[in-house]
């Protein structure tokens, strides 16, 4: 067997040749150099085993110099956070064919004691004698017991636990999310490249579909939208692409996702040997305390610094890039956004503000705030209209059937792409909007067949609107921009409501990829199996 012992970090880490299986290290403090106790499980003895192998620089026991408890004690003058501190997860010895993984959750603090310290204990199997490492990187998990761990945790007993512990223990989660998060990217990483290198054996050699194929699985398994998938994606390549230290923190539970992404993103652009001398620079400072905006403040100004044409090329590209968009908000609002060059940003701004400094000096009461003077001021100043509230656009909306025949129903209406709106809204006759109502039973829109191979018209319209104009891929809210066919028009299908899907452009792109299936379930869900063959099905 191979006890392995030390933070999830994503690298190669310290291993330690012992006869025994997964048993619980002894209450006793050790520092760097000192021999560790375990116990076998099940037994009363100890065995002893050095630290490390020498010379290999420390993971599993905190920065060098630094004193610092094993597992399961926090050692004289720390204070204990109580007996859910030191609980170790007991399980059945591995079995040749079966790798155990141990979540031993330890709180502390103290002068002399490290805080947040989150340790995971592989025992795997011992490696055949080849000459060649147990596996590419990290020794394998057993997930599933680390899974089990923090189920068992959940069940904690909390009554009699202090403040102070709780605060503790919500410090140590978070550090143990971050730590998954980093393991997490190895597979990502891991995945994309045997993805690429499998399409590329098997004659697929069109990076823009491989590249779909990668972040559309991905999505899927992490439960994410595409765009999510597609930033994971490329956060997981770039990271272990010369940005060791930064890595190194991600993996020891010390930067969140988003800290890692804000650096990724500052380094976009930059090669191997720029993100390694980014990733020296920010070594010089503690990231860990850092908030969001000055880190990305930070690793920018080194981005800058290190290749400064590369940087000159980016703000262009930006520039370039310039755009409006629309997005949902809660309670029947919309967040419209403009991504626009600093100065410009600046200048709408103070525009604005100038508009309400105009209205209050006015000798008449004021009835609206700042926030609401800007709001109409801009709706006015983009569309034109004497007033904010003078809309001329043609809204469609989904009303229940329920909703028309009884006044008092609590049932709302709904704009596709938008949420719930209340029917007492839209009976105000605010403005000069134009309703299309689609009338809906059960939550089934009433519609009709078409003899028309694609999707046009009323026909589409109750498609999207069936959807809530949102891709129907499960996890992702892109807006609909294809009418699919669920049975292929070239193998028969109808177009006809019933086997008419709304998706993103993402999606529908996707789907012509080898492996790629989907089909109507017999619950009337639509069902996507991938080419591993994972089956996700629709939302509801």
């Amino acid at each position: 067997m191979w006890l392995s012992l030390g933070r999830v970090d994503g690298g190669v880490p310290d291993r330690l040749p012992t006869a025994v299986t997964v048993g619980r290290i002894t209450n006793r403090r050790t520092s760097l150099g000192e021999p560790y106790r375990r116990s076998a499980t099940g037994g009363s003895g100890t065995t002893t085993h050095p630290s490390r192998a020498p010379g290999v620089a420390d993971r599993s026991l905190r920065r060098a110099g630094d004193r610092c408890p094993v597992p399961g004690r926090a050692g004289p003058g720390a204070r204990r956070s109580g007996s859910a501190s030191s609980r170790v997860l007991r399980r059945p010895s591995p079995t040749p064919s079966l790798v155990r993984g141990l979540l031993s959750r330890t709180i502390t603090s103290g002068s002399n004691a490290c805080s947040d310290s989150v340790w995971l204990m592989t025992a795997v199997q011992e490696p055949p004698r080849t000459g060649l490492p147990a596996g590419p990187g990290f020794p394998q998990v057993d997930l599933a017991l680390v899974q089990l761990a923090v189920e068992q945790a959940a069940l904690d007993d909390l009554s009699g636990v202090s403040e102070a512990e709780l605060i503790d223990q919500i410090q140590q989660l978070e550090s143990v999310q971050h730590s998954l998060a980093a393991l997490q990217a190895t597979r990502v990483r891991a995945f994309a490249r045997l993805h690429v290198e499998n399409g590329i054996a098997a004659g697929r050699t069109d990076p823009d579909r491989l590249q779909r194929g990668v972040v559309a699985q991905v999505g899927l398994a992490c439960r994410v939208s595409p765009a999510e998938a597609r930033r994971r994606v490329s956060v997981a390549r770039d990271l272990h692409d010369g940005l060791d230290h930064v890595r190194g923190l991600f993996g020891a539970g010390e930067l969140s996702s988003a800290k890692v992404a804000v650096v990724v993103s500052a380094c976009s652009g930059l090669d191997r040997a720029e993100r390694a001398a980014v990733d020296v620079r920010l070594a010089a400072h503690d990231l860990t305390r850092l908030g969001l905006g000055r880190l990305r403040d930070l690793a920018c100004r080194f981005a800058a610094e290190v290749a400064p044409g590369k940087f000159l090329a980016r703000v262009e590209s930006a520039r370039a890039e310039r755009r409006v968009t629309l997005r949902p908000a809660p309670d029947a609002m919309t967040f419209l956004t403009a991504y626009l060059p600093v100065e410009q940003g600046v200048a709408c701004l103070a525009a604005l503000n100038k508009a309400f400094t105009e209205v209050s000096v006015d000798p008449a009461p004021l009835t609206r705030t700042r926030g609401q003077v800007m709001a109409d001021t801009l709706v006015e100043r983009l569309t034109g209209q004497a007033m904010a509230t003078d809309v001329g656009v043609e809204v469609q909306v989904v009303v229940p059937i329920e909703a028309l025949l009884d006044p008092d129903s609590p049932l709302p209406a709904e704009i596709p792409g938008h949420g719930p709106v209340p029917v007492e809204l839209l009976a105000t006759g605010e403005g000069r909007k134009t309703l299309r109502r689609l009338i809906t039973s059960d939550g089934v829109l009433i519609g009709g067949d078409s003899r028309q191979r694609t999707f046009t018209g009323l026909l589409a319209r109750l498609v999207r609107a069936r959807a809530g104009n949102r891709c129907t891929e499960p996890y992702c809210d892109a807006p609909v921009r294809h009418i699919d066919h669920i049975h292929r028009d070239a193998e028969g299908g109808a177009t006809e409501l019933d086997n008419g899907r709304g998706v993103c452009e993402f999606h529908n792109h996707v789907r012509e990829q080898a492996g790629w299936r989907v089909a109507r379930g017999p619950d009337g869900r639509v069902r996507t199996t991938t080419p591993t063959g994972h089956t996700y099905r629709a939302p509801g």
